[in-house]
């Protein structure tokens, strides 16, 4: 009786202590992942609207991972930090073994390192290979119920959400908010398999009015919905969506990587769309888009978009677009769907078993003409009311050579072109060059592919980058980026260049710990303050110093950070911060996470970004300039009856600042703290 006892504690022990998301073959907890995945995507100038689509994706498909032994390939070609070698190398061993029977078998695959298998484990589970024909019936009654809501409470007033006099508010309308502080997102979602999912969102930003001023009753609304046939060959999507063509020129509106991912994720050029799942209110279509497969080998994807964008007119004519999705005071709301947009396009793909080729055409339409005020940097930005173009893109894999580029024209016949060749040598060594050369006059709304400048347009770079392997549980990444400016940008005037430089190396000691050192330099030249056309250089030196140790439910994270700003007319500035986190997955259901971080900057030249613990909705990289501290605690805890409830807090103290921020974000107050909750009913 006594031996029954201890069995049955131990076991119990055992299902308390496994990972959050129940999987205990997992070798690195999710928040770590998002730690190291991210990082370098933040720093490399990724946008919180990318950041927020791309964890959203990644972590619906944490949360509905893939059977190893049965999957396709384009199921791991989902994960963005495989290749397409390495996506191969998995399939080819599990066709020699017929099956994985556990995730240690990722360590006999061909290309697979450390990284890529502690990240893979995240997403995939070693199942039965028995596969049955699922019927319609089926998807839409046995699939899995997702309700979600988040409200995040500012424990502090900002001076938007102060009173006013009538005197003061009739000379200036907008130094009030239509709303109060509070800021909400609720979303309900269903999905069975990869196959059907639906689903809607709402939003209401801190300070943006609920049930009034044109909101119904939220904000922002979404709606999307995706079927997929079960065989592949056919797939429909309504609602709100993302898409791009090849590698992004024309249309790029999902998300590209950094010059890191270059290196490590290189990918065959494919037209793709899949819904729009977060509360980003500008980058993404809203109408219907369908791909169809043609003789197993041609598929066919299409677009059609129509939706209102938010704009800055000037009468009729539409001065720029408005692109943050705020709608707090009177001047913002008036800004709301100025501007209708309608789109359509469509890529054809030849794809053979080394090789593919496409070609694609976008078409778009506005309904007032577009004309932002004339400036010597913006000369050559998309003018007049009906825009559009030509794409053509191509890939190559064989025997460790990997090439793959795009050409596009937008319709005034101004090029543009991208083109990446990559060898992986023995496992152990990898090269990359990327060549990119976008001519002024091109116009590509949306586009978005890796490029230097803000816009798919003036812009010629070379980009050159290894890997290494060869030393025992080390890893060296380093890359060169050279870029130049044809033509007068927005800080230069005139023709500009500039370089970034990184290097990167990280020594596994065992599963549990690794350390990581990295450095990165960029210098780019701008006008020096009050001579245009006359240039300097402006450099960054980042250093980062970190610590990582990794046990079961435990992991733990040490990191120092350092940056200099030098030009040559103004004196170097200086930041370091010291940041430390801990997580602990799942104790007696509780999740506890929690993050510390002390910084000294000269200003936001040196400013530098760490990871945060976060709950499902909102940015985990904020931003730590000037002198101060930041402290952060999330918790999450799985109740009965399919709910998970979570709460975060947080607090940041500057020692050298008596506000905060400015405007109508101005804090009167050198603290800033805020508590978010979470509430989640998930139901298969």
């Amino acid at each position: 009786m006594k031996n029954t006892w201890f069995r049955f504690l131990l076991s119990l022990l055992c299902v308390c202590m496994q990972p959050a998301g129940g999987r205990a073959q997992a070798y690195i907890s999710w928040d770590s992942f998002l730690n190291s995945f991210f990082e370098e995507q933040m720093e490399n100038g990724m946008s919180d609207d990318d950041y927020e689509v791309l964890k959203e994706r990644l972590t619906a498909l944490h949360e509905n991972p893939v059977n190893l032994n049965s999957c396709r390939r384009e199921d791991l070609l989902r994960l963005p930090f495989l290749n397409e070698s390495q996506v191969d190398s998995i399939l080819s061993y599990r066709g020699r073994k017929r099956r994985f029977v556990s995730l240690g078998e990722l360590l006999y695959v061909q290309n697979l390192g450390l990284r890529e298998r502690r990240y893979v484990s995240l997403f995939v589970f070693c199942g039965d290979t028995v596969r049955r024909k699922i019927k319609f019936k089926e998807m839409i009654s046995r699939g899995q119920y997702d309700v979600m809501t988040q409200l995040n409470i500012p424990l502090y007033k900002v001076a938007g959400n102060k009173s006013y006099t009538q005197e003061e508010l009739a000379d200036n309308p907008n130094l009030i908010y239509l709303g109060n502080g509070l800021a909400h997102k609720l979303r309900y979602a269903y999905k069975y398999g990869s196959w059907l999912r639906y689903g809607v969102a709402f939003e209401k930003d801190a300070g943006e009015p609920f049930g009034s001023y044109g909101t119904y009753p939220y904000d922002f609304n979404s709606f999307y919905f995706h079927y997929r046939h079960p065989d592949g060959r056919w797939q429909v999507l309504a609602g709100d969506f993302r898409a791009s063509f090849g590698q992004g020129l024309l249309l790029g509106n999902s998300v590209f990587g950094s010059r890191l991912s270059v290196l490590t994720t290189r990918r065959l050029a494919r037209s793709s769309f899949r819904p729009h799942t977060s509360t980003g209110e500008h980058y993404f279509f809203r109408g219907a888009a369908a791909e169809v497969r043609l003789k197993q080998r041609w598929s066919l994807m299409g677009f059609v978009s129509r939706r209102r964008l938010d704009a800055i007119t000037s009468g009729d004519t539409v001065t720029s677009l408005k692109t943050d999705g705020l709608h707090r005071t009177l001047r913002e709301t008036s800004r709301r769907g100025n501007l209708g947009a309608w789109a359509t396009g469509a890529h054809l793909t030849y794809t053979a078993d080394d090789w593919n080729v496409g070609v694609g055409g976008l078409f778009f339409r506005y309904d007032k003409t577009v004309y932002p005020r004339l400036r010597s940097y913006n000369r050559y930005y998309f003018r007049g009311q009906n825009g559009g173009g030509l794409s053509a893109s191509y890939a190559f894999k064989r025997d460790g050579w990997n090439a793959y580029g795009e050409l596009a024209t937008d319709g005034r016949l101004h090029l543009a072109t991208t083109h990446t060749v990559s060898y992986d040598l023995d496992d152990k060594y990898s090269f990359t060059v990327q060549g990119r050369s976008f001519s002024p006059r091109f116009a590509s709304p949306y586009g978005h592919t890796l490029q230097e400048a803000s816009r798919v347009s003036n812009e010629h770079a070379l980009l050159l980058g290894a890997t290494v392997r060869s030393i025992p549980k080390v890893e060296l990444t380093g890359y060169a980026d050279l870029f130049l400016f044809p033509t007068t940008t927005y800080t230069a005037t005139g023709r500009s260049k500039g370089m970034e430089l990184f290097l990167r190396g990280i020594y596994t000691r065992s599963e549990r710990l690794y350390f990581m050192a990295q450095y990165k330099w960029k210098t780019k030249q701008r006008d020096i303050t009050g001579y245009d056309g006359l240039l300097q250089y402006a450099s960054t030196h980042r250093m980062k110093l970190r610590a990582g140790y990794e046990s079961g439910p435990l992991a733990l994270q040490a990191s120092v950070d350092a940056a200099v700003a030098v030009s040559q007319t103004e004196a170097p500035s200086f930041g370091w911060m010291f940041s430390s986190r801990a997580v602990v997955n799942r104790w007696r259901g509780v999740a506890l996470s929690a993050f510390g971080a002390v910084f000294f900057t000269d200003g936001y030249a040196t400013r530098l970004y760490a990871y945060e613990p976060q709950l499902r909705f909102g940015s985990g990289f904020p931003t730590f300039a000037y002198h101060g501290f930041r402290l952060a605690a999330v918790a999450t805890w799985k109740l009965p009856w399919h709910l998970t409830a979570g709460v975060k807090g947080g607090v940041t103290h500057y020692f050298n600042r008596a506000t905060i921020s400015s405007g109508t974000q101005a804090i009167a107050s050198s603290t800033k703290s805020d508590v978010a909750l979470f509430l989640r009913f998930k139901l298969r």
